[in-house]
């Protein structure tokens, strides 16, 4: 029986996942016949190499009996490590968009637009997986390192290599050795090269939306007033709404004064009328006085 079969668990494809590359690599060590070892350092080795197994082994059981990471790897096993990702988004991504040609701009434009899209998703995906990684410590387990791991590597298979004093947590992938910490450097540079590239699509998607504009207005002139500055409309011709309304509140004014006109007109005349009234009576008054004296009697 092969060693990776020994610590086979059942339905334990993730011990395999776990233990496969260490063992592979560890045996590979043990393999060497150029390497001298004293039995003492032998039976060492082999002591914690047992432990190691044995360690494995508890890990991949927890992770087989937790329904969220098993959601996890269901739901990112179609789905390629992140590097991967990246690199299928640049592989078909336009670099030099024809700008001499309307209708082979035009459909450059649509995959600029489609990789404007693909790009923002895997930023907002990278972002979230590199801020968790960053927040792991010396003091937190490997379950959740792996656990947060899972959705970086998605699909491709990684492996527990060894815990180290020096070296840390160390993990191998395709043809890839590296540290824990080293992941996460790869992490965050993913991000700032997917940032970058999201930059040069943004540019290149607004040169060519303008240039794909001066074809469509060379094709249909028509279109040339959509694009261009309505002219200045002398001031005269700016408001007529304005205009009109303040024709009217002029010729309201001109009313309102001549009505006021009347008016002071009828009420001076009213006013000569009472006075010339009253100074007639008092006229009238003074004859009567005059023509029937008072007679005294004695």
């Amino acid at each position: 029986m092969s060693p990776v079969a020994a610590f086979l668990i059942p339905g334990g494809f993730i011990a395999d996942l776990l233990i496969s590359g260490g063992l592979a690599a560890v045996t590979e060590k043990f393999g060497n016949t150029e390497q001298e070892m004293s039995l003492t350092d032998l039976a060492e080795r082999l002591e914690n190499l047992i432990v190691w197994g044995e360690f494995l082994k508890e890990v991949a059981q927890t992770l087989a009996s937790d329904s969220s990471f098993l959601n996890l790897v269901e739901k990112t096993k179609s789905q390629k490590i992140l590097v991967k990702q990246f690199s299928q988004i640049k592989d078909n991504l336009v670099i030099s968009p024809n700008f001499n040609d309307g209708s082979v701009l035009k459909i450059q434009i649509e995959k600029l637009r489609k990789s404007q899209q693909e790009l923002e998703s895997l930023q907002k995906n990278v972002i979230k997986i590199a801020n968790k990684l960053e927040k792991v410590t010396n003091e937190d387990s490997i379950i959740p390192i792996i656990i947060k791991l899972r959705p970086y590597f998605c699909n491709t298979i990684f492996a527990l290599e060894w815990l180290d004093d020096d070296d840390g947590l160390i993990i191998s992938y395709g043809q890839n050795t590296k540290r824990f910490v080293e992941i996460i450097q790869d992490c965050l540079e993913l991000k700032k090269e997917i940032h970058l590239t999201l930059e040069k699509v943004n540019n290149l998607l607004v040169q060519a939306e303008k240039s794909l504009k001066k074809f469509e207005i060379q094709q249909h002139p028509s279109l040339s007033n959509k694009f261009k500055k309505s002219p200045e409309i002398p001031p005269s011709q700016s408001h007529p709404v304005q205009s009109n309304y303040s024709q009217q509140i002029q010729q309201s004014n001109l009313i309102y004064k001549r009505i006021v006109q009347v008016m002071s007109v009828g009420i001076i005349l009213g006013c000569v009328y009472v006075v010339g009234w009253l100074t007639r009576g008092n006229v009238n008054q003074v004859p009567q006085n005059s023509n029937n004296p008072v007679i005294n009697s004695k």
